[in-house]
């Protein structure tokens, strides 16, 4: 058995591309799906690398931050003498420890940016009486 693939024959293929002409399908080229369509909201973006890269512009207080994580989780990583793991040890635990807060931070600002268009709980709301106009 050879190792090549065998093609349909030719009379199959022109039948089958008649059948799909007669559907109103071309075949060629294929539709889009909606899937595929890149939106611009759906960019992501990399996290910097590199100390040079997180400081540089575009860079946020977290994105130093993460590079640092980082950087300090190697060199703890590497087996250093013990007087030296003991400093990076606390400096690892104190960058970790901003991290999460701005991360919480963040999270809780983006709650409180979701409750602004929350109209429900408003106690004004309650208060309104259409006789005052």
């Amino acid at each position: 058995m050879s190792g090549k693939r065998q093609q349909p024959p030719r009379r199959d293929h022109n039948r089958l591309v008649e059948k799909l002409a007669e559907a109103g399908k071309t075949g060629w080229p294929p539709e889009k799906l909606a899937s595929v369509v890149k939106h611009p909201s759906s960019a992501r973006t990399r996290a910097p690398r590199t100390l040079r890269a997180a400081i540089g512009p575009g860079g946020s207080e977290r994105d130093t931050l993460v590079v640092l994580r980082r950087k300090l989780a190697a060199l703890i990583d590497s087996d250093p003498p013990a007087y030296q793991a003991v400093a990076l040890m606390r400096q690892f635990r104190e960058v970790d420890a901003q991290i999460r807060a701005l991360d919480e931070a963040a999270r809780v600002e983006a709650e409180q940016a979701d409750d602004v268009g929350d109209d429900e709980d408003d106690p004004d709301d309650d208060s309104f009486d259409l006789s005052t106009l």
